[in-house]
């Protein structure tokens, strides 16, 4: 178990340090782990220090926090505990993005996955991977190219053949998928000749199986995955900062992340759900000129700047309907603060109402 400690020391400086790297003995049930962190809050004599702790979503680490306020403060009630356990934004991401390559049984896809490599059993995991589409086969296509000897004369690497083992020892890691699958469609002529190549080899077993060949449809659902998975991975790069000087890494940057994510998915969600009938006649190079060329109230939602929005690949050559606008904003529900918190957020509601009433009555020199 790591324990870090972040805090703000005498001078107003941001401080960072690890207080323990620890062996977790027993099972690593919530209470067991709450032990552990009651036993390091004590040699370091923080008890009354301790403000929120941020960890990943396993609900093991609900249980722990749990029963370590409760033996910190036991007047502390559930949902001030509840308020004070932040979830790491990271861990979030991934299990976002690992659902939507993979579904909702995405552990057990990688044990089984795991398991039939431990086996040497390669001709069900070839067929356990093309369950997932596309992605199932570009990666199995990338399994045989790291076997072949020659696969250096077709350039699908950038630099050098570590970069691809990089990508293959992390198999069901969605960002090591999404790095694959990006760097398939910048070499997609490349694997596309390999591909070939080995449909004319005498030897039926140095050739890509029928089953793996990726059809003109399964690179532009690639590119489509791609395009829904970058705001991810960037957000993930963004957010791995210590929050100081030029780095990133803060608070507000969480928040701004997650607001764009937001509404990144639900354009998607809009497009696929809510097309508008009007529309149907009109192709994405229309929708997509009408949409730039809109005024400017047309584009805004939500007070946020407008974006340029892009249609899926997929659909380069079909008639599509426009991408329809979301119509009600967002409204803020107080009632989903916790109950501590709550009138403070309505005395500085009521505060800045009142200088904003103040500020519309000065003098126009003012």
């Amino acid at each position: 178990m790591a324990v870090f400690a972040h805090f703000i020391d005498q001078l107003g400086h941001q401080q960072s340090r690890l207080l323990a790297l620890r062996r977790q003995s027993g099972a690593h049930s919530g209470e067991n782990l709450a032990g552990s962190l009651i036993d390091i809050v004590h040699e370091w004599e923080i008890e009354g220090r301790v403000g929120c702790a941020i960890s990943d979503n396993m609900t093991a680490n609900d249980t722990c926090l749990y029963y370590m306020y409760q033996r910190l403060d036991p007047s502390m009630r559930p949902v001030d505990i509840k308020a004070r356990r932040m979830r790491c934004y990271g861990h979030t991401l991934n299990l976002v993005a690992r659902a939507f390559l993979f579904g909702k049984d995405a552990e057990s896809f990688e044990l089984e996955s795991d398991i039939n490599g431990m086996r040497g059993l390669v001709e069900q995991d070839l067929d356990h991977w093309r369950t997932k589409g596309p992605i199932g086969k570009l990666r199995n296509i990338f399994k045989r190219v790291a076997r072949e000897q020659d696969y250096e004369g077709y350039r699908l690497c950038e630099e050098s053949t570590a970069e691809l083992e990089v990508v293959m020892n992390n198999e069901t890691r969605w960002n090591s998928t999404y790095m694959m699958i990006e760097r398939a469609l910048r070499k997609q002529t490349d694997i596309r000749a390999f591909i070939f190549a080995t449909q004319e080899e005498e030897d039926g077993a140095r050739r890509i199986p029928a089953e793996d060949i990726l059809s003109s449809e399964d690179w532009r659902v690639l590119g489509e995955v791609n395009e829904i998975l970058k705001p991810i991975y960037l957000q993930t790069m963004r957010t791995q900062g210590w929050g100081k000087g030029d780095s990133h890494g803060r608070l507000w940057e969480v928040l701004i992340g997650m607001e764009y994510l937001l509404e990144h998915f639900e354009d998607w969600k809009v497009f696929y759900s809510e097309v508008a009938a009007e529309r149907v006649g009109e192709t994405h190079l229309d929708a997509a000129e009408r949409i730039a060329t809109a005024p400017t109230n047309f584009r805004e939602r939500n007070s946020r700047p407008s974006r340029v929005r892009r249609l899926p690949a997929r659909f380069d050559e079909d008639e599509v309907y426009a991408l329809p606008q979301r119509s009600q904003p967002t409204r803020f529900i107080e009632s989903a603060l916790p109950l501590h918190s709550r009138a403070e957020y309505s005395t500085a509601e009521k505060r800045s109402a009142s200088e904003t009433s103040q500020k519309s009555t000065l003098p126009a020199d003012h």
